[in-house]
């Protein structure tokens, strides 16, 4: 069990590395977060840190949010995205340290220390605010929406925050979710960013490894049929996509998608294909006996099916 975080340990964790000679908007946005976290606020914690590490400035004043937002995360019970947030950090900054680690917990200390050891001391990380061109994402794939959030109609903003290296691509254990409309856009909207290439920051006109953020508005568009999931199925199938082909399937079956009797059968069958695709036999024989089984009742009451589905 995690021991519970008073209000004097919280208050006792400070950043060697800070020394700034003015308060800032972000150190006063610091400050308030903290005490919200004192008094187990998390929320506004959280809403805090982010206009924190918006207005910050300075390098040194990011890698305090991050600090910060490792402990709040930690306090959520989520060590995955504490070690993201203290990742983050010892990117910024790989030599800071920070005390009275151990007074909140032994465990979260022990995160520190390891993930201290696992970020390579490399190229610094540019802040927005010092770049003189930021990344712009050049190509990559598209947000697939998940077939409840399609069905729900959910939509709304998406803003990511994360590095992107010399070279264009996104450094992927530094993505960041600042916020989501809801948490089943997370695995799509990571699938997309780590499938983009980005344009990479400039200062001086050198590259560098670059702190960037990335707005995305999401909305459900035009509901493909489920015919025509199903055929754009096939042909990931043909290139080998499995994955994609499965979820396209599973698009096409949804009742949000509301397909015919027919379109079951269709999708069925190519499901069948696509798990004997990734040796799945079982799945494929046990999917094709349910596509058979509505062929034979559609052909018993007389439907005429389509002549590529009867080949099929």
């Amino acid at each position: 069990m995690r021991r519970p975080f008073s209000a004097l340990a919280v208050g006792l964790l400070t950043l060697a590395s800070v020394g700034l000679a003015a308060q800032s908007t972000a150190q006063d946005l610091i400050q308030q977060a903290r005490m919200q976290l004192s008094a187990n606020d998390l929320d506004s914690a959280d809403v805090l840190l982010g206009a924190a590490l918006t207005s910050a400035t300075q390098p040194v004043e990011s890698v305090t949010v991050y600090t910060w937002r490792a402990i709040l995360e930690f306090k959520r019970g989520d060590d995955s995205a504490t070690r993201v947030a203290i990742h983050q950090a010892y990117q910024l900054n790989h030599s800071f340290q920070v005390s009275g680690l151990a007074q909140i917990s032994p465990r979260l200390s022990e995160m520190f220390d390891e993930e201290y050891h696992g970020v390579s001391a490399g190229d610094p990380i540019v802040l927005p605010s010092f770049l003189d061109e930021y990344p712009r994402r050049l190509s990559g794939p598209t947000v697939v929406y998940p077939p409840d959030l399609l069905r729900r109609q959910v939509r709304g903003r998406a803003l990511l925050r994360f590095i992107v290296d010399a070279a264009g691509h996104v450094e992927e254990h530094s993505i960041d979710f600042v916020t989501v409309p809801d948490s089943g856009f997370i695995i799509p909207l990571r699938t997309m960013i780590i499938g983009s290439t980005f344009s990479p920051g400039r200062v001086r006109g050198r590259t560098v490894r670059a702190m960037t953020e990335l707005a995305i508005d999401l909305t459900p568009g035009v509901t493909q049929s489920a015919a025509s999931l199903v055929t754009s199925a096939r042909a990931k199938i043909a290139a080998r996509q499995t994955d994609s082909a499965l979820a396209l399937l599973a698009r096409a079956l949804d009742p949000a998608t509301r397909p015919t009797e027919g379109e079951i059968v269709y999708a069925h069958l190519v499901e069948g294909i696509a798990w004997m695709a990734v040796g799945r036999d079982t799945m494929a024989r046990a999917t094709w006996d349910s596509a058979l089984a509505g062929y034979q009742q559609l052909t018993a009451r007389g439907v005429e099916l389509a002549p590529f589905l009867k080949r099929l």
